[in-house]
């Protein structure tokens, strides 16, 4: 089970099968598994810092694991949130 906690008006979830914080409000940690869109409603590309909502193109393509190395994956609740932890919005 995972439990919530609001910071600065953003939900951090912790424990459960997203333990291993991030450190970043409003980010949940990466999993090595296919993710669905109501866990991760925007996806951002750690190499890039640079992310995508579910209207983009290549959102659907970031939901699945990689197929090796480190996994660049980085789960937002919402664009401020992802905005508010540097990253920006990729049109592509």
């Amino acid at each position: 089970m995972r439990a919530a906690a609001v910071v600065m008006g953003l939900v951090v979830f912790t424990g459960g099968a997203f333990s291993g914080q991030t450190g970043i409000p409003g980010a949940v940690a990466r999993a090595p598994r296919q993710l669905s869109p109501l866990e991760c409603p925007v996806v951002g590309d750690r190499m890039t810092k640079s992310y995508r909502i579910p209207t983009s193109r290549g959102y659907h393509e970031r939901l699945k694991p990689p197929a090796s190395g480190t996994d660049p994956r980085h789960c937002f609740f919402s664009r401020p949130s992802a905005e508010q932890a540097g990253y920006s919005f990729s049109a592509d």
